[in-house]
């Protein structure tokens, strides 16, 4: 497991260049029994290849799981050396991020796909799916056919918290492209245009409907403007949207008022979603969980992840925490101990332990 996850951090994937990384997981896939298929999604934004499928067929009776990882990096996780520390952490030698985002899903997903087949331990039908531009917008599930989807129940290992924790809600990002030009007509402006822009952000960033959020992602001249991108984050799917139409009416008639004509582009990047608690994919997870001694711990997180979109696909997906920590920075690091426990809780899951008494 430690071997295979060194293997694939000093693989450089970074978005959109996901070529050499995909490769080697349909070779791994592939020796391990599973027919292997890889889309055409890259052709909806670019990028040298499409998402990662794979299937290993099961026991019939055997309830069908969907596992999901991402192969993309951050473009600051290239050129790793990963190392472990004497306290057992895994992290990068060279100051680059390490990228255990999501490496360490994919190797968890890997490991437990070698250890099924060479073991012979019973299991459903098992769907793979590893996408690509996830950290570049989840670009990947978000152009994916769901028609390919076959699986109703899936585990994605995309998440910062300790193994065992579970994501029971993530909340839902607009992108805000909005541009600040020069009037046409013969208009005077009233004030300078970074003033305006000025304005039109603080009237965009006022409170927000159903407790939504805005952050300002950038503020950068263009031609003959200004171009201000910001996104608008709320956990639930109406507060988003009017949210995001608040924020983009504000920024226009700020503009506006000050003389200057405005455009706002609005782009869902992932909506809200919420799991039961009470559901029976729910308490076969969190039980499986408890069987490894493990706690499972109930997360409800502002980020996005390919969970946010395969939950409006009628998947019922878990987000699992795979145990990485300091993701996106150069302290990135996960411990050996993690990769082993999410390994092991992948195959108890995978094998139906806990899933016959919820009736799965």
């Amino acid at each position: 497991m430690i071997e295979l996850f060194f293997d694939l951090v000093a693989i450089p994937s970074p978005s959109f260049q996901e070529g050499a990384i995909v490769d080697a997981c349909r070779t791994w896939l592939e020796h391990f029994g599973c027919e292997v298929e890889i889309d055409n999604a890259n052709e909806q934004f670019g990028g040298q290849t499409g998402n990662l499928w794979a299937s290993m067929p099961g026991r019939a009776g055997m309830p069908a799981v969907l596992l999901c990882a991402h192969l993309d990096t951050v473009s600051a996780a290239t050129g790793v050396l990963p190392y472990m520390d004497c306290q057992g952490m895994i992290r990068s030698r060279t100051g680059s991020q390490l990228g255990a985002d999501d490496k360490a899903g994919v190797a968890a997903i890997l490991a437990s796909i070698r250890r099924l087949h060479e073991e012979h331990l019973p299991h459903g039908d098992i769907q793979i799916l590893m996408t690509v531009g996830e950290e570049a917008g989840l670009y990947g599930v978000r152009a994916l056919d769901p028609s390919a989807l076959c699986a109703k129940r899936a585990l994605v290992l995309d998440c910062h918290g300790p193994v065992g924790s579970v994501v029971l809600s993530g909340a839902g990002l607009v992108r805000l492209t909005c541009t600040l030009g020069l009037p046409t007509g013969g208009v005077v402006p009233r004030v300078g245009l970074v003033q305006a822009a000025t304005q039109a952000i603080a009237a965009m960033r006022q409170p927000q409907f159903g407790g939504a959020t805005i952050e300002i992602d950038s503020f950068q001249p263009i031609e003959n403007g200004i171009q201000v991108v910001g996104r608008v984050v709320s956990s639930e799917a109406l507060g988003l949207a009017e949210a995001a139409r608040i924020a983009s009416d504000r920024f226009r008639q700020t503009a506006t008022l000050w003389g200057y004509d405005a455009r706002v582009e609005q782009e869902l990047l992932y909506p809200p979603y919420a799991i039961a608690r009470d559901g029976g994919w729910y308490r076969a997870v969190s039980s499986a969980i408890r069987d490894c001694g493990l706690a499972c711990q109930e997360l409800h997180v502002m980020h996005g992840s390919d969970a946010n979109w395969l939950s409006t696909l009628g998947v019922e997906a878990l987000n699992l925490g795979t145990g990485y920590e300091g993701e996106h920075s150069e302290d990135e690091r996960i411990s050996v101990n993690s990769l082993y426990q999410l390994e092991h809780l992948i195959v108890k899951i995978c094998s139906g332990l806990g899933m016959e008494e919820e009736g799965l």
